[in-house]
């Protein structure tokens, strides 16, 4: 009896491993036919070139076959980017996906607070070519299937009548009603408004708090905190600078809000007080340090179109705000809007739109204005960098992106010359100051390695700028950058 059970034993013991190894098999072939049909699905459909429009990106390329990428391991990871770029139907996927997970209510993982400008850029400063006009033709229009937001004429309603120019007190220099608008009467006219403006800066649907993020139907919008300790710290810097500097040289701040400042008075309280912060700043500048109303100049004009809904950065319209205020400042004639040829680049899809991808926002893209100088002027490097057709539209169109300097040379022979220390905000302010200097110096206080002090002191006449968003200023590491290339 014994034995007959040991027997049977044995018996359900090799009949177990026989199952166990024909489910093994069997799962080894369900495994290698779901990889052939993957396989045939990237070889045989075509790959979807709507991928740019959702993911705001170019393709991947096919990975370089060398001995030191193949073994360093760089190729396994670019050869999965270029796979996953030829799945077919991917933007359909995608899509999916973001409907999928906006029905459950499951927010998208906030962004980290960082822009990628901060990040310390390795990159050697672009070539400088030789002195060539700024003439770009207006991009045509994207034959994209995701169109902007609807664009209605001009409609002072909506918050698209003509653009008023910042009233101040004006000095001897400063634009006046014959030289701010083409009409005469101080205001751009409705043609350059529409050119200026075809779009709102008034968000869509109700916000919602997602992490530290400001949420709308169209929109991301970053809140602010404000760091009194770096606020201070800004200050004494800049002081030192003026302390060191010799006497051929003027000092200017340009503190740029950001966009919470800007949003119906609900929202706005949801955040620190950005004014009460720049005038903090600005009480704490000693004398011979000049600062700029940026604030006051976007605050009359926060309906337009000054910032940006998918990216963290405002507009060259807003840009140019900034820049009548400091040509008020600075005793310059600001050139007015009518004198600039308007370049459209549509379907521009941002910084937080990467870091956050929704449907929404994807059905929300922005449009890039550029502005092209119609007088004669030539500068040593393009301050435009216009996308080819099918290249994603991305903020780095402004200056080309962030260098650790750029030196700027130009055609008006004037003798004088703008040194600006900034982050990115300051790239679409840039090319509004060259009809003004000869020479225009830009640093990135980030990744310069050199003294800004010893580089204006080589100069005469010497327009010194500093241009930070005031979210930059709340990180310390930020102000001890722009002091550390003293």
């Amino acid at each position: 009896m014994v034995s007959l059970e040991g027997h049977n034993n044995r018996h359900f013991s090799s009949v177990k491993n026989s199952y166990r190894c024909i489910m093994k098999k069997v799962n080894t072939v369900v495994f290698l036919a779901v990889l052939l049909v993957f396989v045939g699905t990237v070889t045989l459909f075509p790959y979807d070139e709507r991928v740019i429009e959702y993911e705001n990106r170019s393709f991947n390329q096919f990975p370089e076959l060398t001995a030191e990428n193949v073994f360093g391991g760089g190729f396994g990871k670019q050869f999965e980017e270029w796979i996953a770029d030829r799945v077919g139907y991917r933007a359909d996927f995608v899509s999916a996906s973001m409907s999928i997970a906006q029905i459950s209510g499951v927010d998208p993982p906030a962004p980290r607070l960082t822009p990628p400008s901060a990040q310390i850029s390795s990159q050697a400063p672009p070539p400088q070519p030789s002195a060539s006009a700024l003439q770009h033709e207006p991009a045509q229009q994207s034959s994209s299937p995701f169109p902007p937001v609807a664009q209605d004429d001009a409609d002072p309603a909506k918050g698209q009548g003509p653009v008023q120019l910042p009233q101040e007190e004006a000095s001897e220099n400063s634009p006046t009603p014959e030289t701010a608008g083409g009409d005469g009467s101080g205001q751009l006219s409705a043609e350059e408004a529409a050119s200026a403006s075809t779009q709102s800066n008034i968000p869509q649907g109700v916000g919602r708090l997602s992490g530290s993020l400001l949420s709308f139907d169209d929109r991301l919008v970053e809140i602010f905190y404000v760091n009194s300790v770096a606020t201070g710290r800004y200050a004494e810097v800049l002081n030192l600078y003026r302390d060191a500097l010799e006497d051929n040289s003027r000092v200017f701040s340009i503190l740029v809000p950001i966009q919470i400042a800007f949003l119906p008075e609900d929202y706005s309280e949801l955040a620190d007080s950005q004014i009460n912060m720049i005038e903090t700043a600005n009480s704490l500048l000693a004398e011979g340090v000049t600062a700029v109303d940026a604030y006051g100049a976007l605050e009359r004009q926060a309906y337009e179109y000054v910032y940006f809904r998918t990216d963290h950065h405002w507009t060259a319209l807003g840009a140019y705000y900034a820049y009548a205020a400091f040509a008020r400042a600075a005793d310059i004639p600001a050139i007015p809007l009518s004198e600039y040829d308007v370049i459209e680049v549509p379907n521009f899809l941002g910084y937080r739109y990467n870091q956050a991808p929704t449907e929404s926002l994807r059905r929300n893209p922005d449009t890039i204005y550029a502005y092209s100088y119609k007088g004669e002027l030539e500068t040593s490097v393009p301050l435009l960098h216009i996308p080819e057709p099918g290249q994603a539209a991305t903020y780095g169109l402004f200056l080309g992106g962030d260098y650790p300097s750029i030196t700027i040379t130009t055609s008006v022979g004037n003798g004088r010359t703008a040194v600006i220390v900034k982050d990115s905000f300051a790239n679409c302010f840039v090319p509004w100051l060259a009809p003004h200097y000869e020479r225009i110096i830009v640093i990135d206080p980030r990744s310069y390695e050199g003294s800004v002090v010893s580089l204006v002191n080589s100069h005469d006449d010497v327009d010194l700028i500093f241009m930070i968003n005031t979210h930059a200023v709340t990180h310390a590491l930020m102000v001890e950058c722009i002091s550390s290339v003293m």
